[in-house]
């Protein structure tokens, strides 16, 4: 198996910690199930790659993206967040599309790692999994196992510590609808993420499947564009629902 390690310490300016708005049922940039429980210490999951594709309205030079991850406290505000994760890319040139992936890590509010590995396409399997060791360390890992290539990460000293209450498994909007108009990158589309043996671990050493009773849908301004469906323990899928005369604004 190859490997690559990244350490990340502790930074002396942070971003803005992450805070959502959660709804019964969904948000308004994730799709998928979260957990909730005291002590996590680990999240996993195995992802299939979807075939992604230029999403709606379509622009030529325009990249569109979406990304699947596995984390720890996503949904806990004022908290860090350890996840990793891999995002599809599309864009179109004069009828040419160009598709490519990029797997990555981060302990929010940093900035994401973005490993250097460009072998990934639509199919393969990979195995992502984050290790929570306290509140401010931990581990990431991802691999493929087409390749045998796995990349990790270290983060030690964070600023912004975990709650480790709650663990995700997500696919992630990247484009927002602000007073000011659109932020962010359009969403691609995409064939179904799929989400299997999705588990979480608590420090007493027991592990737990993901449930279906905290399954969310992605709403943004008033339309769902992604939706989740529970499969069974610790199995999810993520479908494209995007209405074809989806426009979100400019």
């Amino acid at each position: 198996m190859l490997s690559n390690i990244a350490v990340v310490g502790s930074l002396f300016a942070a971003k803005t910690v992450h805070a959502f708005t959660p709804h019964r049922d969904h948000y308004s940039n994730y799709a998928g199930g979260a957990s909730y429980d005291t002590d996590i210490v680990e999240a996993s999951v195995e992802i299939v790659l979807p075939k992604c594709s230029v999403g709606l309205p379509k622009y030529d030079y325009v990249t569109y993206t979406n990304n699947g991850w596995v984390g720890i406290s996503a949904f806990t505000e004022d908290s860090g967040l350890l996840q990793t994760g891999i995002s599809c890319y599309a864009s179109e040139i004069d009828g040419k599309t160009t598709l490519s992936y990029s797997a990555w890590s981060e302990w929010v509010p940093n900035d994401p790692t973005y490993y250097e590995d460009s072998d990934y396409q639509a199919g393969d399997v990979l195995t992502a999994r984050v290790v929570a060791y306290n509140e401010s360390a931990g581990m990431s890992y991802i691999r493929n196992h087409r390749t045998g290539k796995e990349h990790r990460t270290l983060y030690t000293d964070q600023k912004v510590p975990l709650s480790m209450t709650d663990a995700e498994w997500v696919v992630e909007s990247q484009l927002l609808v602000t007073e000011a108009g659109l932020s962010g990158q359009r969403n691609a589309g995409f064939t179904p993420w799929s989400f299997s043996n999705a588990s979480y671990k608590k420090k007493d050493g027991s592990t737990h499947l993901m449930g279906g009773s905290e399954i969310y849908n992605c709403v943004l301004n008033g339309t769902q564009i992604f939706t989740a469906t529970y499969e069974g323990p610790g199995c999810l899928q993520v479908n494209d629902t995007t209405p074809a005369d989806y426009n979100p604004g400019s």
